[in-house]
């Protein structure tokens, strides 16, 4: 309180020349006094608390605020408060082809797409269950979507487009183009 006291008295006292210095001694002692900060409080989400694996790859969140976790063992999709797990039913077609969940993409229509060890799926939120995309035996490392509605994804070292309203495929082989290891597309629609 003194300090303002003799910066107030000050200011109605010295020069116009002066003020820039006073305005900084301001700056310099006032304002820090008065900053606090904040702390910050993480909560830690392992496997005792419902998450599948540890190991957790890749995460999205969708536009209806679920938080999406690709780990070793399974998807998981958390809600905030519990995880449900996604994870291969041999016995059934439409759970997803793998456990391994390498790669993950969220489009702006809110469709989630996984990449695992041996495809890409993509979920029904209304059925809760998946589509084989693709099937393969090199892992989706990863996935982005074009302007046109096209998927592109990396599988090993191959790059791959699929429409997804013909379905159909086109793979560009790493001997006759390039080995891809990451897919990316620009807001000019450019796929790099």
């Amino acid at each position: 309180m003194f300090l303002l006291h003799l910066f107030y008295k000050h200011l109605f006292t010295c020069q116009p020349a002066d003020m820039r210095k006073s305005f900084l001694f301001l700056l310099m002692v006032v304002v820090p006094a008065v900053c606090f900060s904040q702390s910050f409080y993480f909560r830690h989400y392992q496997v005792e608390q419902g998450l599948s694996n540890n190991t957790v790859f890749s995460c999205q969140q969708d536009k209806r605020g679920f938080l999406w976790m690709g780990t070793k063992d399974g998807l998981n999709r958390f809600d905030g408060y519990t995880f449900r797990v996604f994870r291969n039913d041999p016995d059934d077609s439409s759970s997803i082809g793998d456990n391994f969940i390498r790669s993950m993409f969220i489009s702006a229509g809110d469709t989630l797409h996984a990449g695992t060890r041996n495809g890409l799926y993509r979920f029904n939120s209304q059925k809760e269950n998946f589509t084989a995309l693709y099937r393969g035996s090199d892992e989706v490392k990863d996935i982005k979507k074009d302007q046109q509605g096209n998927i592109w994804f990396v599988a090993g070292q191959t790059l791959f487009r699929v429409n997804e309203k013909t379905g159909a495929i086109r793979t560009y082989d790493p001997l006759r183009y390039f080995s891809a290891t990451s897919v990316c597309v620009d807001r000019y629609g450019g796929v790099w």
